[in-house]
């Protein structure tokens, strides 16, 4: 089974400026044989919508959350 890591940037993140923020964790990790599976896109997909604006602009222009 696919881990989905989709979560709120860090408090102290929101008063540092937006370039020395870290990368964001890689959004699947122990990807399972079959792959990232569609049921797997709108799980993170779900979960980025419910995130703060802050949170979103951490992830920008992910291809997962394309058109949301």
């Amino acid at each position: 089974m696919t881990d989905i890591i989709v979560r709120p940037i860090f408090e102290w993140m929101k008063s540092t400026p937006k370039r020395l923020w870290p990368q964001h964790p890689p959004i699947f990790q122990n990807i399972g044989p079959e792959g990232v599976t569609k049921k797997d896109r709108q799980l993170a997909r779900d979960l980025y919508l419910l995130l703060d604006e802050d949170s979103k602009n951490w992830y920008g222009h992910h291809g997962t959350f394309e058109g949301l």
